[in-house]
């Protein structure tokens, strides 16, 4: 693990929490991650360096699997590098990733929505509907 010091505490501490937010910019989704680090590292516990991730990929993951560790956030040249997370937690992010982008859809399209092209159910279905 990473050298925690005298007090415990790490350098990297000093960075702020990662943001994530969705931004539409000429109907384009941007996803921006401000990473600024304070809650990437929650705990001195989670950081781990690259030679340790080599080092001890068993017991690494073997944590992260059985969930006795919540992340690693994974150190090279004392900056975050990577961040490892069990399946599920990630499955878990991508989930509410998609579900805020079909959201920002909706809203987008709940905006622009302009009711004189709106056709009723019956024209729809006279449109659309095959002849089975």
């Amino acid at each position: 693990m990473i050298d925690h010091g005298v007090d415990g505490n790490l350098e990297t501490t000093k960075y702020h929490l990662a943001l994530y937010s969705i931004l539409h910019d000429n109907n384009h989704i941007k996803i921006r991650c401000e990473v600024a680090m304070g809650a990437l590292l929650e705990r001195s516990d989670q950081a781990v360096s690259v030679t340790d991730v080599s080092r001890a990929a068993k017991t690494i993951f073997d944590r992260l699997s059985s969930g006795k560790q919540q992340k690693y956030v994974v150190m090279r040249n004392n900056s975050p590098a990577a961040v490892m997370l069990p399946v599920d937690v990630y499955e878990s992010l991508m989930d509410e990733l998609d579900d805020l982008r079909i959201e920002l859809t909706a809203r987008e399209r709940l905006n622009s929505f302009d009711r004189s092209k709106a056709i009723s159910h019956d024209e729809m279905m006279k449109r659309f509907a095959g002849n089975d």
